[in-house]
Formats: structure tokens, sequence, C-alpha cells
């Protein structure tokens, strides 16, 4: 299903965060656990317990757990409540990760397959109403000027790496219709084998890292999720929603209106995928860098209630 209007666009790489450190630098170390909010003073009682798992550690070694001990987050504080689950999963990740180093346990990939996930950007509901439609325009003015950005979260050890896409482009909706703006992102899923110094297997896991290269971007892609998947949704509590009043207007003349929209803050979100027999999931943050133009073409004889949607980028409506 194409948009129209479509000039089509690019997603550029614009940072790559490796995870996996170099334990030989202890600067390098510490950079680590503070990018994943470790204590320092909880992280302490961990690798004391792995010393003492282990025989004549390398200087090199030494200075790096001399330099994670004596590490502080400021304003962490004893409460653990601060740190959401992705975050904690990469402390528990890293520390894992220097565990295995330390007993010199060697991790390699023994199959991967390439999956492509698919990043939402925008619902766009239109009423139920005979002649309603309603659309929005991405306008990018700038070269290199970004519309949104992605940041797409690696698993197990995998890559953050964030993105840019620049592109201008219009999506309309239909009576009834919601559909799903989105951003194909292509991923490498790995599996990864984890063996001792002997070369036996001691376990397997998945890790998942979106490439740098998107080269194979061309266009955003656009999918009909159905009738009424917005209707369900309750009002938010804190949110008025935008009135159109043209109950008293004559049934079937339509009016139009224009608004800009903008996001307020960054949206994180959870997408799942299948590989190796396995459900995995990984993070993704969408930041909105430039407001988009929204259209509502409404027909006479209605109310209208526009609504942010609940848990996604869009818009809702309700009519009486």
């Amino acid at each position: 299903m194409q948009s129209e209007g479509d000039s089509g666009g690019t997603l550029e790489l614009i940072e790559h965060r490796p995870w996996t450190p170099d334990l030989s630098h202890p600067e390098d170390l510490e950079q680590r656990l503070q990018a994943v909010g470790v204590r320092g003073d909880l992280l302490a009682a961990d690798l004391a317990s792995l010393e003492q798992a282990i025989t004549g550690p390398t200087a090199d070694l030494r200075e790096a757990v001399k330099a994670a001990k004596s590490f502080r987050l400021d304003g962490l504080g004893a409460d653990r409540t601060a740190i959401d689950r992705l975050l904690e999963e990469r402390r528990r990740s890293l520390l894992r990760r220097i565990e295995h180093w330390l007993k010199g346990h060697e991790f390699v990939e023994t199959a991967h397959r390439d999956e492509t996930v698919e990043v939402p950007i925008f619902q766009l509901h239109c009423p139920s109403v005979a002649k309603c439609e309603v659309s929005y325009t991405e306008t990018v003015e700038t070269a290199g000027e970004a519309a949104w950005t992605i940041e797409v979260a690696g698993t197990g050890m995998g890559a953050t790496n964030s993105f840019k896409l620049s592109r201008s482009a219009t999506f309309t909706s239909k009576p009834g219709d919601c559909k799903l703006v989105f951003v194909p992102v292509k991923v490498r899923v790995s599996e990864i084998s984890v063996f001792d110094r002997d070369k036996n297997l001691l376990g397997k896991g998945h890790q998942i890292e979106s490439y740098r290269d998107q080269k194979s971007f061309r266009s955003p892609g656009l999918r009909s999720l159905g009738p009424g998947c917005c209707s369900g949704e309750a009002p938010p509590q804190s949110d008025e929603p935008d009135r159109f009043h043209l109950q008293d207007d004559t049934p079937g003349n339509v009016s139009e209106f224009n608004r800009s929209w903008e996001a307020s803050s960054k949206l994180d979100v959870s997408i799942g995928l299948d590989a190796f027999d396995v459900k995995l999931k990984t993070s993704v943050s969408i930041a909105n860098g430039r407001a988009l133009k929204l259209t509502f073409k409404l027909a006479g004889g209605h109310l209208y209630l526009l609504w942010p949607c609940s848990d996604a980028y869009g818009i809702r409506w309700e009519v009486s």
C-alpha cells in the first residue's frame, strides 16, 4: 500500500553504541557501567566474588576491577526503582559478560537470520462517516533534517544504533480506516553459544542488533489495522479532546480543518519477532523531530471529538 506524495527517504545512522566493553581499559568499563546505571557499591560485591573465582588476574584486569569498585552514580541513591527494565537487563548482561571474560569463556555466533522489524511511527484514524478524510503530511525542507529519530536497542550484548529518518510524504485515511505508518528496520538475529576454555558448550542465547547500514530502506510502510482498532480505548483522563461542532451543519457538507501535530516526549515501544523458534523482543525509542500537518475533512451533521492515541503516536475520533 503506497502513500500519496511519498518521495521515499533515507534512514541514516547517527550513532553506534556497542555494549561489549574493552575490559583492558578501566575508563571504558566505567563508561559502560555508567551508561547502564550500575552503582559501584552494588557492583563491588559482585566483582569481589568474581575475583575469588579465578586465580592470577592480569594487571589490566586488576585496574578495571579497581575502577569499577570506585565508581559511583550520583543521585541514584539506594532506590533501584529509578532504573527501568531495559537498563536492569543491560546491567545483568554486562555483569555476565565480565564473569564469562574472567573465566575465559568464548562467545561464538553459531547461526544468524536477517529480519525486518516494523517500527510504528503514527496511527491515523478517520471517523466512520461518509465523505470524511484524514491525512497528515511530513515535509523536510533542509537537507539532512530529521523528521523522526529512531533508536533500536540491541539485546544480549548487541549494540544500540540510532537513525534519523528524512523524507517528505502524505498519508491518507478514509472513513472508518485506521492506518499504521511504520518504518522497516533490518536487524540481525544471532544464536550465540558459550564455550569454556576446553571448548565444552556451556549454554546458548540470542542477540538482536540492527544493521548500521540500512541501504535496503526505500520508503515507509503503511498498513491497515482494520475498522474499530481505536474504538476500545478509554479517553485519557488528563486530556481534553478537540471538538468540531458540525452537528447543526447540513448533513454531507464537508468542512476542512488543519492542525499542527508535534510530539511532546519520546515514545518507547517493545517490538516482538520470531526467530529460531523463539519469541524475542527488542526495545525501540521514537522521537519526532518536526511538526506534522494534519488535515481533517469532516462531513456535517455530527459532533466530532479528537483524542490522542493512548499507547502510540497518533489520533483517534469519537462521533455523536
